[in-house]
């Protein structure tokens, strides 16, 4: 069952991220990397890369 990402999700990552930065991500690249880890043993954890420039 796949579930979906929502933006309140990523909202106290990239809080964490800013504090630092006073509110504001510092300019360059960034990645955001997903990782589903299904119940069942010896399945595979599902995984994907958001990619995203602050500029």
């Amino acid at each position: 069952m796949y579930v979906p990402v929502e933006a309140f999700d990523f909202i106290p990552l990239l809080q964490k991220t800013t504090v630092k930065n006073k509110g504001k991500l510092a300019p360059g690249n960034d990645e955001i990397q997903l990782e589903m880890k299904p119940v069942k043993a010896h399945s595979e954890v599902i995984s994907t890369t958001f990619s995203f420039k602050v500029g």
